[in-house]
């Protein structure tokens, strides 16, 4: 079989490009101003060095202020948000705070043109905002029903947190140790840990959804983020979660939350020859009960509806004798097909979880990491 061991600078996803592709926020149902409205009251407030602009400097300070909650929190994520899409800018005035952003990847086969429009950007925060619960474990049982990825670029963590808390959500919970003064202790299976303090709205904002889960995934967001702060000595990110929306990859993130090594194949589209490996290797991965994920190639030409390219996935179960892989993506999007499921039409999905052959599988995605019980060799 042709396991391939994961190399750090592989299978890299730079998912931040692809938020157009995640469902819409549901409708806001309350009274809120505008992004612009909403900036016009605030930005005086944060202008610190009064120069009618906001900086860089001041938003990365405001951002750790627990003070500023609620709409200021939505209107400061989505200040920040436009910074993070505008790499090159120091300082904005309000007019080009409130611009919608063109934002265009190259690849191998060609490129890909997104237009992230602010407006759209705060009402996803403020409904994010508006809609969880600030419980660390809220009412709703563990898993990934609610849950949604934000926009931070962040699915090859999302879908594997996401998998971790369906398959074991003790794991997850054992994770996080309060501490008296309202932080947290998150202590990484693979050695690592972490003080992270209460989190803020507007960080919480710019997170993944948990509908009532409580705030668990952001916590755990921000806390890998800070883990790999030291491996980049002089890094200006304001927050961890800023450095986790520069991409990453699902072998990496398992070893993250379980300490153990992951197997991993790679392959070109289709061809029979690995599609046996691609079998064996689910199977396996069922047996042991496996912390398993796949992602869709950035270059795949006429994707179905529904499937995302350059985005990771949550493997959750691989059916042998219907040879049916169940798969979750992290947008806890729902979508019923035109026609009959598949390449044409899509698959049925409902919360992010839908169902298809390991050869339609294996046209559609190019990699596959499963967890092993090999305990990493470098746990710390």
């Amino acid at each position: 079989m042709r396991l391939l061991q994961l190399m750090l600078v592989s299978f890299v996803f730079v998912g931040a490009a692809f938020a157009q592709q995640q469902p819409p926020a549901p409708k806001i149902t309350f009274q809120a101003p505008s992004y612009k409205k909403a900036l016009e009251q605030f930005l005086p407030k944060w202008d610190a060095n009064k120069n009618d602009r906001l900086d860089r400097d001041e938003i990365a300070a405001l951002l750790r202020d627990g003070s500023i909650r609620s709409i200021e929190a939505a209107a400061l994520a989505t200040s920040h948000f436009w910074f993070l899409k505008s790499p090159d800018k120091k300082s904005a005035t309000l007019s080009e705070l409130i611009s919608d952003i063109k934002e265009t990847m190259a690849f191998a086969n060609g490129s890909l043109t997104n237009i992230f429009k602010m407006e759209k950007e705060y009402e996803f925060y403020l409904v994010h905002l508006f809609t969880s619960s600030r419980e660390m474990f809220g009412s709703k049982k563990l898993g990934i029903d609610g849950i949604s990825q934000g926009h931070m670029g962040n699915c090859f963590f999302v879908s594997m947190a996401g998998n971790l808390a369906f398959q074991n959500p003790d794991a997850i919970r054992n994770m996080i140790k309060p501490n008296e003064d309202g932080s947290n202790k998150v202590e990484f299976p693979d050695g690592r840990s972490v003080r992270i303090n209460k989190l803020p709205e507007a960080v919480i904002a710019l997170g993944s959804r948990t509908g009532n889960q409580g705030t668990w995934i952001n916590l755990l967001e921000e806390a890998y983020g800070e883990v790999y702060k030291p491996i980049a000595p002089g890094d200006t990110a304001a927050i961890g979660l800023d450095r986790i929306s520069r991409g990453g990859n699902i072998g990496e993130t398992i070893s993250l939350l379980t300490g153990h090594q992951s197997d991993t194949i790679a392959w070109k589209s289709g061809l029979p020859e690995d599609l046996l490996n691609i079998r064996y290797l689910l199977g396996k991965g069922v047996k042991n009960k496996s912390l398993m994920g796949a992602g869709v190639p950035l270059d795949l030409k006429k994707p179905p509806p529904a499937i995302v390219v350059g985005h990771a996935y949550a493997v959750l179960n691989y059916d042998e004798a219907k040879d049916l892989i169940t798969l979750w993506n992290p947008h806890g999007n729902d979508f019923k097909p035109m026609g009959p499921e598949g390449f044409i039409n899509g698959y049925e999905t409902k919360g992010g979880v839908f169902t298809l052959s390991s050869r339609d599988f294996s046209f559609l995605f190019n990699y596959l990491f499963v967890e092993t019980n090999k305990p990493i060799s470098n746990k710390r």
